[in-house]
């Protein structure tokens, strides 16, 4: 039987259960109720005592739904929501939710939990003239945990309305006349109505001392713009919009300065000033004229800018302010003369451009000049012309040009000695470098460039140079070391020293400056030492320089730059080869040896040294080439014939004894005067000792060709007088000796003997006898003592003079010749070259 604590009467449960069963389950409480249970027994005599009493409670359970939701007290931004204790509690109720929501919002409900035992409850922070939906739901508490029950139904309100809460976005202002302004805005937006719209209400106020009171325009809410009318003209005002709705009035936009449209500026600017501060820049000052005569606000200063001489020009807009204005124009070209001119400009006016000022003339600075063109060079094995064209742009007036010139070594490590010319020619700003390249140019490139390179690397991250990078360096260079499998200490450690001693005379700059090269940097140390030993600078006005004491067959970087009064400008640079060395002269060929005393003969050279000749044209020179290759057949198959005969005509030749003067001459056809032949002898003896580079010396039975010295008794060769210094001819660099039966040689003219009355022959004034003994001065003193003994008879010895004459240039006969520039050495026969 049970019952409930509270009540008097026990409600008496029959129980069918056997007499053996000691427990019971009772179903059908009611939860969060405590109940009182007692037990009897009943047997055929009837019911027996009842037993001791004993308490139990149900468990909580979650409550029916609260009763009569209340909204009350409803203003633009709050209300109070009340509500009763649900019908069925099922327990205690330990506390409410309130939840609400704006009407067909898609935003997560707000909650709001209230402890029981309050029932109502004030919400603020809401919307004005804003619809919002409320519900409340019930809790109570078992095993700490909450058991809601069902919320209320929806109890729905709209708040108040209030005065807007903002102001019109956007809002311009527009002067679209001398009287008119245009007002624009963009709506209010929907959340900031907060009620019903109404007007928009525009007000403006004149800026000027002298206006009176503000002025309102009020337009319908739907209008996003309106015009103002009736304006004075030129006049500046203030405009701000206010919202209103059913509530009232909101708050004002921020106040917006239009100036209604005026007339152009009718005076310029005045005390116009150009001064050129840059290459690129020239500063502008000028005075305002009076502003009674802007009619406008003004907008800016137009600064027309224009080319000496160009019909083109640019404008440049600067702003303004009162009093003297100074002014920088950009973006001008070095050393160019400019016409400026200024007007004072408004854009609130149709052709707003006041009158221009005068123009003035000014000239930009000068500015480092621009490469030079066109560059080309002669190459010779010792010297180099180069040449060019003045820069299209030299930014001033170039008062030389500064050429630079560094041979490239011969050794695959250049160091970027080519690719990177233009910068070894540049000074180096940092000459603690060459201090630290000296150092580490101790190292091996191959087995040191790459540890040299990863110390480097890692310090350079550092801001300042330490001691604490000697740890550093030592981990550095060992690491680098064992990676190679080198694992000798006192390598390692005087590698690091090394490095590390190098890097005393270094800083943090100039360590950026050698690795912004992107250059080993052993590689960069050796271009560094190389050009700074090598470089060679020299300065010219002309566009044209001569480089000398070059090295044969060698590559030179060759820099060229103008100067102008800034300095030296941006070097173009090219390379230059030099021509191989001229081929070593053959050796002299004797055909036979000669059996008299020995002499020196001078060998002039047939064309002045030091000229300079232009090249020809490719076509030209093949030309040429070929010209000359076949005047050499010929003239090679005729002296193959020439000597075949010679042979046979040695005993048709009369004796020439060293100790008489008389000869035997052959002649050709020609006339020439005994003075002019003796003048230009003695003009051509005087040139062969001005040019002469190497001498011959006939030295018994042997021929000794380019030296300078003397042979001596001594020497098994006879006595020799020391012969004169001669220039050897580049046309016959050897001399081919025949042995003759003749004491003497002949000098070989081509002149015919000349008949005189008693039959007998006579030598003309350029015949000539040459003794071994004598020298050149002395052959010619006995030119006109010599005599003719017979005419030339031979058909080769004529056929050679006939070539040999027309080999010559015009105006010099073949005794000028064969005597003082070629030596052709005749030894008892007509000719012999």
């Amino acid at each position: 039987m049970i019952a409930d604590r509270h009540e008097v009467m026990y409600t008496k449960y029959d129980i069918m259960a056997g007499s053996s069963e000691v427990s019971h389950n009772v179903h059908n409480l009611q939860p969060g109720i405590e109940y009182l249970f007692v037990v009897t027994a009943t047997n055929q005599a009837g019911e027996g005592e009842m037993s001791n009493s004993r308490s139990a409670k149900t468990f909580n359970a979650d409550p029916s739904s609260p009763r009569n939701v209340r909204l009350s007290d409803v203003q633009p931004y709050s209300l109070t929501v009340s509500w009763e204790i649900p019908q069925t509690t099922n327990g205690i109720i330990q506390k409410y939710q309130i939840w609400y929501q704006i009407v067909h919002s898609n935003k997560q409900p707000e909650r709001i939990l209230v402890q029981a035992p309050t029932v109502s409850y004030t919400l603020t922070g809401l919307l004005a003239y804003t619809e919002y939906q409320f519900s409340v739901r019930a809790a109570t508490v078992k095993n700490d945990v909450d058991l809601w029950g069902n919320f209320s139904n929806m109890a729905v309100t709209r708040t108040e309305a209030a005065a807007p809460s903002g102001t019109p976005a956007s809002v311009a202002a527009k002067a679209v006349s001398s009287t008119k302004v245009e007002v624009s805005w963009k709506p209010l937006p929907d959340s900031q109505h907060n009620g019903p719209m109404k007007f928009y209400h525009i007000t403006y106020k004149s800026t000027s001392p002298t206006a009176g009171g503000s002025e309102v325009l009020s337009v319908n809410y739907t209008e996003n713009s309106a015009v103002i009318d009736n304006l004075s003209p030129w006049t500046e005002y203030g405009i701000t919009i206010q919202p209103e709705n059913v509530a009232g009035r909101g708050p004002s936009s921020d106040l917006v300065m239009v100036k209604t449209h005026a007339l152009a500026p009718n005076a310029p600017p005045t005390n116009i000033r150009l001064t050129a501060v840059s290459s690129s820049v020239v500063n502008i000052q000028f005075k305002l004229p009076d502003p009674s005569s802007w009619n406008s606000d003004p907008s800016g200063i137009v600064v027309e800018v224009q080319k000496d001489g160009e019909k083109t020009s640019r404008e440049v807009t600067l702003p303004t302010t009162t009093g003297s204005l100074p002014y920088n124009i950009s973006g001008l070209e070095p050393w160019t003369l400019y016409n400026v001119r200024v007007a004072l400009y408004t854009s609130l006016a149709v052709n707003g451009t006041g009158p221009w000022s005068d123009w003035q003339l000014v000239q930009t600075l000068q500015a480092e000049s621009d490469k030079v063109r066109s560059f080309g060079y002669q190459a010779t094995p010792t010297s180099a012309t180069v040449y060019w064209s003045p820069p299209v742009k030299p930014n001033g007036v170039i008062q030389f040009y500064t050429v630079k010139h560094y041979p490239l070594p011969q050794t695959d490590r250049q160091g970027g000695l080519s690719d990177l010319a233009a910068l070894y020619m540049s000074p180096v700003p940092y000459p603690e470098v060459y201090n630290a390249c000296e150092i580490l140019s101790e190292l091996n490139v191959s087995t040191y460039s790459p540890v040299v390179d990863a110390v480097l690397s890692a310090i350079s991250q550092d801001s300042v140079l330490s001691s604490i990078h000697l740890d550093l360096i030592f981990n550095v260079t060992s690491q680098h070391f064992l990676q190679s499998n080198n694992t000798d200490e006192i390598v390692v450690n005087q590698t690091a020293d090394i490095i590390a001693t190098s890097l005393n005379h270094l800083d943090i700059a100039s360590l950026k400056w050698m690795s912004d090269w992107n250059v080993p940097t052993l590689d960069l140390c050796y271009g560094l030492l190389w050009v700074r030993d090598s470089l060679v600078s020299q300065n010219t006005s002309e566009t044209r320089t001569v480089l000398e004491d070059l090295q044969s067959s060698t590559e030179y970087m060759v820099g060229v730059s103008a100067v102008n009064s800034i300095g030296e400008g941006t070097t173009s640079v090219h390379s230059v080869q030099t021509d191989p060395p001229p081929p070593a002269p053959p050796p002299p060929e004797t055909t036979e040896t000669v059996t008299m005393e020995t002499t020196t003969i001078v060998l002039a050279d047939p064309q002045p040294q030091g000229q300079e000749e232009d090249r020809l044209p490719v076509y030209l020179g093949g030309i040429a080439a070929g010209a000359v290759l076949v005047i050499f057949i010929l003239a090679l198959v005729l002296c193959i014939c020439i000597k075949q005969r010679q042979q046979q005509n040695l005993t048709n030749y009369g004796n020439f004894d060293a100790n008489s003067s008389e000869a035997k001459f052959g002649e050709m056809p020609r006339e020439r005067s005994p003075s002019m032949s003796t003048k230009a002898s003695e003009d051509n003896n005087n040139r062969d000792n001005r040019l002469s580079t190497s001498r011959i010396h006939f030295l018994g039975d042997a021929v000794k060709y380019g030296t300078n010295s003397t042979v001596s008794e001594t020497q098994g060769y006879g006595h020799l007088k020391e012969s004169q210094s001669v220039a050897a001819s580049s046309t016959f660099p050897g001399i081919r000796i025949h042995k003759s039966e003749e004491t003497g040689i002949e000098n070989p003219s081509y002149r015919g003997g000349v008949s005189d009355p008693g039959g007998e022959w006579r030598p003309d004034q350029e015949s000539i006898c040459v003794s071994m003994d004598l020298s050149a001065e002395e052959v010619y003193s006995r030119a006109s003592t010599l005599k003719r003994r017979a005419q030339l008879k031979s058909e080769n010895a004529e056929a050679i003079a006939v070539m040999r004459n027309s080999n010559l240039p015009l105006g010099i006969d073949d005794t000028d010749s064969l005597i003082p520039n070629d030596s052709v050495v005749v030894y008892a026969e007509r000719t012999a070259l």
